[in-house]
């Protein structure tokens, strides 16, 4: 990547070094569940799959899965217990005293409580957008930020997750913008955090697969 390289490597330079350890939920599930602390990260399909068949390969193939829900038809929603010291993935059985109609608004209203500052950084044609490197990709899931007309991109609003602490951004009609985000994802899709390769296009309120012809 040209001059959006050193962009990005800061970005996630600075991720890696706030980087805290993430339990599975096998090895340290709280007595008491604070529901105040549950926030949604949102992860690929295939990890899903890897995690939910690592888990239950250690321990029971009736094993109660990660505690996940869809969001769109590549990514999820999986549910984490949030606190100073980590951030644990939680088990299906551990939310089931929740409704599950209200569990993605709690998480959405903890994740707000407990965002740092979201900042913006610019390279030409393409945006990174920051949250303090663990909520990063989560901010798909926050509908005032891309409606807010404050993202002036040319076209709709595209969105890349090469990383899950990179969060990059350009319009759908901007060639520049798309080539930028194309070289930053094959610069970094195979980072210590990956998440996708795919672009994601926000329209009628929600991220769908941008594809080109």
């Amino acid at each position: 990547v040209s001059a959006s390289s050193s962009v990005v490597q800061g970005v996630n330079g600075a991720a890696r070094i706030r980087d805290r350890t993430r339990a599975s939920p096998a090895s340290a599930k709280s007595a008491v569940l604070d529901s105040k602390r549950i926030i949604p990260v949102i992860k690929d399909r295939p990890w899903l799959d890897e995690t939910n068949g690592r888990i239950r390969a250690q321990t029971s193939p009736n094993a109660p899965g990660l505690a996940a829900d869809d969001f769109n038809n590549e990514l999820v929603i999986i549910y984490a217990l949030d606190d100073p010291n980590r951030m644990r993935y939680l088990a299906e059985d551990e939310v089931a005293a929740i409704k599950r109609s209200e569990l993605k608004t709690l998480a959405i209203e903890n994740l707000i409580r407990i965002l740092p500052k979201v900042g913006m950084g610019r390279d030409g044609d393409m945006f990174i957008m920051t949250a303090g490197g663990d909520y990063d990709a989560s901010l798909l899931l926050l509908d005032h930020i891309w409606t807010s007309g404050q993202i002036k991109v040319s076209g709709d609003i595209v969105v890349a997750l090469p990383q899950r602490n990179m969060l990059l951004i350009t319009g759908s009609q901007s060639r520049t913008g798309l080539k930028q985000v194309r070289e930053a994802i094959a610069k970094f899709s195979d980072g210590p955090y990956r998440l996708t390769n795919a672009l994601f296009v926000y329209r009628k309120g929600r991220f769908e697969k941008f594809t080109t012809d």
